[in-house]
């Protein structure tokens, strides 16, 4: 049963449920205020102070009438929160998240799955530069459940990333096709990291390695279990045109 693992987002003393959707309460607008673009929506959350631990924004984004750029989705990134996008009835949901989290409202979870696109931002670090500029190990658990039409990107300081699960076991030189929490179990064990914070002694913690490690070895881990099917900086303007297709709902 998927309740007796721990995510990896979960902190110590945490039941390994992550149950924060359900905690927060949706900030409404106020009533008249209606955004059309995305560079609207961004320049609105940057002006905005709020709790977003225990609240969030929810905006409807008809992109066949004004599609979102990449300098929206770059902005969207300074934000000190995590974004999402999905799709719905042909139009894009986005809604907002906090430092770990991309998204707060319910109905997130079912259009992550099985929707059009499936997209969240990964933040600035406090001090301004990039930061985890790859698919966490939260993304990794998340990306199990993803349905086989429905994309996942991630924008992060440097550019964008379209990925899917673990598809290679690099251990055993070999296809994976099991699920992502075992391909995080077997690369973790072969390199003496205990990922899930089972606290089995042998293995080094997960959660004990610092923040820069972390980010090596989840970087290292969607690398060589071929989790990448393209990537891009923000200057490489061909390869970025590509995948903001995709977060337009035009393949």
């Amino acid at each position: 049963m998927l309740e007796k693992w721990r995510p990896v987002y979960a902190k110590p003393g945490d039941d390994g449920l992550d149950i924060r959707d359900e905690d927060r309460v949706e900030r409404k607008l106020e009533k008249g205020l209606k955004f059309e673009k995305m560079s609207e929506v961004v320049s609105f959350l940057q002006q905005q102070k709020f709790n977003y631990r225990k609240e969030y924004y929810k905006f409807l984004l008809d992109v066949a009438k004004n599609p979102i750029s990449a300098k929206d989705i770059q902005a969207a990134v300074s934000l000190p929160f995590e974004v999402s996008l999905t799709e719905q009835k042909g139009r894009v949901i986005l809604v907002t998240g906090d430092e770990d989290q991309s998204a707060g409202d319910p109905g997130n979870i079912d259009r992550r799955n099985s929707s059009r696109l499936s997209m969240h931002t990964h933040p600035l670090s406090r001090d301004g530069s990039a930061d985890v500029v790859t698919p966490s190990f939260s993304d990794v658990y998340i990306s199990e459940f993803a349905g086989p039409t429905t994309p996942l990107l991630l924008a992060h300081a440097e550019g964008l990333i379209h990925y899917r699960k673990p598809s290679y076991d690099p251990i055993n030189k070999q296809l994976f096709d099991g699920e992502a929490r075992d391909a995080m179990l077997i690369y973790g064990e072969a390199h003496g990291i205990d990922v899930f914070g089972f606290d089995r002694g042998r293995l080094k913690s997960y959660f004990s390695m610092s923040h820069e490690e972390k980010v090596v070895f989840q970087r290292r881990f969607a690398e060589e279990t071929k989790m990448i099917i393209q990537e891009a900086n923000w200057n490489e303007v061909g390869k970025i045109a590509n995948m903001m297709n995709i977060v337009n709902l035009k393949t």
